[in-house]
């Protein structure tokens, strides 16, 4: 039986297996499902799971049930089914899912879910108890804000915009007076690397 995680000695002895899994895990972003606050590890969740989990010197434990309502995964692979991307496809339409990039701070949770093919961001207030969603792109007129939150440091969110993007949106964004440090942004150039405090 396969399992999403397992804890094993300094000499490959697994001693812990974690959330056993029906099917392979299929994300593409396994690489990242792993985050740190404070003394914790952050789990990121299997596909169809809505629970992040936490890891720390007390064992594992679920830390937050992201509350979906109406639109929460119910569906389960049914037995003998042809095709897992053709279940997803056909889930997509019905449910949010694919809870990935969590990340918290004192005051703020972000992570991001898909529905209908499209990919939208959540920004809980930890202060307020209120979420705030988005699209990927926040303003459909200013791209200048990073797609997606990448990191944390110091309780502000880092993110990525490629160099193109940013020259883009500077020839027609209101903002431009205010972000004079990129002003002469070559398209050569990496990416820019955006703190983003939220209020």
């Amino acid at each position: 039986q396969n399992f999403a995680m397992y804890e094993m000695t300094e000499n490959g002895k697994i001693i812990n297996k974690y959330f056993p899994l029906k099917y392979n895990t299929t994300q593409g972003f396994e690489r990242h499902r792993f985050t740190r606050y404070n003394d914790l590890f952050l789990i990121e969740p299997n596909y169809g799971v809505d629970t992040i989990y936490s890891l720390g010197k007390d064992g594992l434990s679920a830390r937050y049930k992201i509350d979906f309502g109406s639109k929460a995964f119910k569906n389960s692979v049914p037995e003998g089914f042809s095709s897992l991307a053709e279940f997803k496809l056909k889930s997509d339409f019905l449910y949010f899912h694919s809870v990935e990039g969590f990340i918290e701070t004192s005051d703020w949770i972000y992570f991001r879910f898909t529905y209908q093919k499209m990919v939208y961001n959540v920004y809980y207030s930890k202060v307020f108890s209120k979420p705030f969603v988005s699209y990927v792109y926040p303003c459909p007129n200013c791209r200048l804000a990073p797609r997606w939150i990448s990191s944390q440091y110091k309780g502000d969110f880092i993110g990525f915009s490629n160099s193109h993007i940013v020259i883009e949106t500077l020839k027609d964004c209101k903002e431009k007076d205010i972000l004079q440090e990129i002003i002469n942004l070559k398209i050569t150039d990496n990416p820019v690397m955006f703190l983003c405090s939220l209020k």
